[in-house]
């Protein structure tokens, strides 16, 4: 099968959270099953991608948008990444979505629309790449969300052609690629899709929702994450629409490659264990102790915290039982013991 990959982010090129690990492992893990993956991503600025680079292909300028080219790289995983490469949009300070001040990009609508538009046409036969269209179009979180869309689109206007069945991946539901509605006559979207049952959210065009409501499967990163989020406690607004959709709704639980993370190997690690040698686990823990100030106690509960800093993790609930407990459950990485004050408030 011919799949495209279609991720805003990738490990070890540029990654903000899990979904540069997920875009990383899981077209390798398809790639070492047979299938034939392609990996679509913005060209950023300062990005160091190795392999064998083939010949750029040329892609034109198309309504709002600039002329691009598409670079494959043939990388060490077996996935042939493709690069959109596009100066003016992608070749920027700062990260993926934000400028150096970290405010959002004024055009994400154009640099992500781009992306999402190139994913498509790569599933139809309209194809930049000679002799490749894929058979199936992955589209991950918000960037790619409008991805769906323009393949039905396709289908609609051509549908005596082959087109590629379309998959959203929801990472995170609360980041929906929310946009001025008037940005939908720049990205080319049908008037007739501009509605409730289109893209309209609360009177603007939502990136993410156009994937949910065009795709033909919508997966997200476990059974439980797809049963909260069609709840009203944890479906951000868009439980009703995932409901709605739920005969296409599936969770399937995120995984790792365990050649990176592997404790019996992992060069990171002071000492390494694994679960039939467990004593270097123990090693670590007193490590950890130590480095962070508390008492080097084998016997004593360890628990750590690996998140971005955002309520939407939980950190303001870690951080309110650290105040709650000072000084005894704070480590030196927060507790600032001169002041007698936690230095994270």
């Amino acid at each position: 099968m011919k799949i495209l990959f279609a991720t805003p982010e990738c490990a070890p090129f540029v990654k903000t959270g899990g979904l540069g690990d997920v875009s990383a492992s899981l077209p390798a893990t398809l790639a070492g099953l047979g299938h034939d993956v392609h990996l679509l991503m913005p060209a950023y600025r300062g990005m160091k991608v190795s392999g064998e680079i083939g010949d750029g292909v040329e892609l034109p300028p198309w309504g709002p948008w600039p002329a691009a080219q598409l670079v494959p790289v043939k990388i060490d995983s077996g996935v042939t990444l493709l690069l959109l490469a596009c100066p003016s949009l992608y070749q920027r300070p700062g990260g993926p979505y934000v400028d150096a001040s970290g405010r959002d990009y004024h055009d994400n609508a154009l640099r992500f629309g781009l992306l999402a538009r190139v994913a498509a046409q790569l599933g139809t036969v309209h194809s930049p790449l000679k002799g490749w269209t894929a058979d199936v179009v992955h589209a991950n979180d918000w960037p790619c969300g409008l991805a769906p869309l323009y393949l039905a689109q396709s289908r609609m206007i051509s549908p005596q052609e082959p087109t590629a069945a379309s998959v959203l991946t929801i990472h995170n539901l609360a980041f929906q690629g929310v946009f001025p509605m008037d940005s939908a006559e720049v990205l080319g979207i049908p008037h007739h899709w501009r509605g409730m049952e289109g893209v309209e959210f609360w009177g603007q065009l939502s990136m993410l929702k156009a994937g949910i409501q065009y795709a033909d499967a919508i997966t997200t990163v476990s059974p439980t994450y797809a049963r909260e989020i069609q709840t009203p406690a944890h479906g951000v607004g868009f439980d009703g629409i995932l409901r709605a959709r739920s005969s296409r709704l599936r969770g399937i639980l995120n995984g790792i490659d365990t050649r990176l993370w592997d404790p019996a190997s992992d060069p990171l690690l002071p000492y390494h264990f694994s679960r039939d040698e467990l004593q270097g686990k123990a090693s670590c823990k007193t490590a950890l102790q130590a480095r962070v100030g508390l008492p080097t106690d084998r016997n004593a509960m360890l628990l750590a915290v690996v998140s971005r800093l955002t309520p939407q993790k939980g950190i303001d609930l870690v951080l309110g039982r650290c105040r709650a407990s000072w000084p005894r459950a704070c480590s030196s990485w927060c507790w600032d013991r001169a002041s007698r004050a936690c230095s994270r408030r």
